[in-house]
């Protein structure tokens, strides 16, 4: 039978290796994100689109896509292919992965 004192310290072990865990996984899709968003802008803005341009062909509130090349959002993968072809690049241009 492990003592009190024992129990605890694994307890509180797995408590830390938890949470430090989801931050760095929180971390990394952020990161991410951002980096999505920032590829998208510069992308569009290469090829001279508008914000809107892009969000209605796209099918996207303008507001919830300037949100995405900001990196506020989590959009889904559907939502980004769609941003992809209404810009006209390849996805290796967006994607960092």
């Amino acid at each position: 039978m492990r003592s009190r004192v024992e129990k605890h310290y694994k307890d509180d072990y797995e408590e830390r290796f938890t949470s430090n865990w989801s931050y760095m996984a929180y971390y990394y899709t952020i990161k991410q994100r951002k980096e999505i968003g920032r590829n998208i802008k510069k992308a569009r803005k290469n090829k001279g689109l508008k914000q809107v341009e892009v969000a209605t062909d796209a099918g996207l509130n303008p507001s919830y896509y300037g949100k995405i090349e900001r990196g506020v959002v989590n959009p889904s993968m559907e939502k980004i292919y769609r941003i992809i072809k209404s810009v006209g690049v390849k996805s290796s241009d967006i994607l960092p992965f």
